[in-house]
């Protein structure tokens, strides 16, 4: 695998960085969906009867300014571990984000098998892992964050980094060609720092955000639950979205974050998988809204933190797979649905070629 090597410049204004270059994403045109919705309803097909085959491809041809573009999905893992983990809220040696890590490079991973079957790519980033990976993709703000039940888990310029990390990879990989991105993530730990931020952004009562991770007792949990409630009241109050993330998140958030917005930029569809992707994608939201019209959920994780978000997002997994994995795993799915949506409603006959009238149908989604 090819390596890079991105250095933080410890005197750039990450700030100012940002600033600008959200300055420079342009809201999708909305009536290409219109165009698109029209193309599907003259299919010879009863009218709305494709559901969300027809949604996810409506939506793919607004993005693409009407053209859509599935052949070259990719997705990115972000790799870092936590410094909230020495507050015992995992039962994972902190070891498991090397190995894990290790693994994908080698091909052994769940995600690396995905990604295979579906001929999508896969790009290891490393953010912040304390053991340095063999290969991949390195960005590293700092090996790991801090305790954040303790002080704040990096500083607001380490923060601005890994976005700014998440933007260069992101465009370096749509250079490549890639024209779906789905966003991953590896670190122990890493559903502690989702669940505080997402419940932070929301304004939620932490007990509705947080779930059993890798897997956890009930002593665990209510572990868990002590160390998010008390670190977030310690770093009150919160100046914005990346402040929150900077004081109780991780880098592989805010990397995520920074491919939500890249993607923005680029207009290019960005797949979110579980829990810690979706803390990623409102990060990015909150930073720039207009991030949501790019976004799509694969399928719908078994943390409550993330079904919490979706409900305030609005957007609808396609797939219930009752997966609680990470690493991307559920973007794989998406991507082959989409590349199936593309070649069904393109290929498709309107009434006239099929000899049918739709005149015959009644439009339930007009009538009910």
């Amino acid at each position: 695998m090819t390596t890079y090597t991105f250095k933080p410049d410890l005197a750039l204004e990450t700030d100012l960085f940002i600033k600008e270059y959200i300055e420079s994403i342009e809201s999708v045109d909305k009536s290409y969906k219109e165009e698109a919705r029209d193309y599907c309803d003259k299919l010879a097909v009863p009218p709305g009867a494709l559901g969300q085959v027809a949604e996810v491809y409506q939506r793919l041809y607004e993005i693409g300014k009407g053209s859509v573009q599935v052949d070259k999905p990719g997705v990115l893992v972000y790799v870092s571990d936590n410094g909230v983990v020495q507050a015992g809220v995992s039962n994972n040696p902190v070891i498991t984000t090397y190995q894990v890590a290790e693994n994908m490079l080698e091909g052994k991973a769940t995600i690396s098998l995905l990604t295979k079957h579906s001929n999508s790519d896969l790009e290891i980033v490393d953010l912040g892992c304390l053991t340095d990976l063999s290969s991949g993709t390195t960005y590293k703000i700092s090996h790991g964050t801090k305790n954040f039940n303790e002080e704040p888990a990096m500083t607001r310029e380490q923060a601005g980094q890994a976005i700014i990390a998440g933007i260069k990879i992101t465009e370096k990989q749509i250079e490549k060609g890639w024209n779906i991105v789905g966003t991953g993530e590896m670190g122990v730990g890493n559903t502690t720092t989702s669940a505080a931020v997402i419940s932070t952004i929301l304004g939620t009562d932490i007990k509705e955000t947080i779930g059993l991770g890798a897997g956890l007792d009930k002593a665990g949990r209510m572990r868990k639950e002590q160390v998010i409630t008390e670190g977030a009241l310690k770093h009150q109050p919160f100046r914005d979205g990346l402040d929150i993330a900077s004081k109780i998140g991780g880098y592989d958030i805010l990397g995520i974050a920074g491919t939500f917005l890249a993607c923005a930029k680029h207009k290019i569809p960005c797949v979110i998988d579980g829990v810690i992707s979706m803390a990623g994608m409102l990060v990015a939201q909150t930073i720039e809204p207009k991030i949501i019209d790019i976004a799509f959920a694969s399928h719908i994780s078994m943390e409550p933190g993330y079904q919490k978000a979706l409900t305030h997002t609005k957007l609808q997994p396609l797939f219930y797979l009752d997966m609680r994995l990470g690493e991307g795993s559920g973007c794989p799915f998406l991507f082959q649905f989409m590349e199936t949506a593309k070649f069904t409603i393109e290929n498709m006959v309107d009434f006239d070629k099929a000899g049918l009238t739709v005149d015959d149908y009644v439009d339930i989604r007009v009538e009910n």
